[in-house]
């Protein structure tokens, strides 16, 4: 069986590479849930 290949590099590297940041983006997010936590940090955010 041979699989045909359906999308350019170019199409692939952008797709894993908007996979990779929106990992990143979530990875940050639930760090930043931590931080909430300090109320002084909170409050300075405000």
């Amino acid at each position: 069986m041979v699989v045909q290949n359906s999308h350019t590099l170019l199409a692939r590297s952008i797709h894993w590479s908007f996979i990779l940041l929106y990992v990143y983006g979530i990875f940050k997010q639930v760090n930043e849930l931590d931080e909430l936590e300090d109320t002084n940090l909170l409050l300075f955010e405000i």
